[in-house]
């Protein structure tokens, strides 16, 4: 709504200089404060209205959203996993060459798990890939890879690890979980 009241302003009033109309209307007679009092009026009702709006329907309608796209993934997690594109779920960084949503399979598979101040903690690589869903969340079973490490209190230090199979458990409803203990 800003962006386009913002514009609408300059397209009128830019069009209304350009074909001299605030000249003519000056030249009858007519005060400037009469003639910009309804775009002024305007921008304080459209004010008016933004401030509950913005304070309560977009923070519900984003929380709606979030809650949608959750129970989105997890019903089908590859549904947003493009191939050689990034991934965000939750605290952790996905991306894989190739996704066979049939399948529901990814291969060359690089998982990056981050901390709270983005630092990453584990990074993960693997030949093939699967992501299942459950009751708890999703299941990401890695098969013939690598696993990195960063240790918590020396980031300097890396512990390597490979591995001819490997699962990760991503829990995704937390918050119900918290609300019923």
């Amino acid at each position: 709504f800003p962006m386009a009241a913002l514009l609408a302003c300059l397209v009128t009033f830019g069009r209304l200089s350009e074909d001299n109309e605030l000249t003519a209307v000056r030249a009858a007679g007519v005060s400037v404060d009469r003639t910009l009092w309804i775009p002024i009026l305007f921008a304080f009702l459209l004010c008016v209205t933004m401030v509950p709006f913005n304070t309560q329907v977009a923070p519900w309608s984003n929380r709606a959203f979030r809650d949608i796209y959750e129970k989105m993934a997890t019903a089908d997690p590859l549904i947003s996993i493009e191939p050689k594109k990034i991934f965000n779920l939750k605290n952790l960084k996905i991306y894989a060459e190739m996704v066979d949503k049939k399948d529901k399979t990814m291969r060359n598979l690089f998982v990056y798990q981050v901390t709270r101040d983005g630092r990453p903690s584990q990074r993960i690589f693997a030949r093939t890939g699967r992501i299942d869903s459950s009751q708890d969340g999703l299941q990401i079973v890695f098969q013939s890879g690598q696993m990195q490490q960063y240790d918590e209190f020396d980031p300097n230090r890396l512990t390597h690890t490979s591995f001819g199979s490997y699962k990760l458990m991503i829990p995704m409803k937390e918050e119900e979980k918290s609300k019923s203990t």
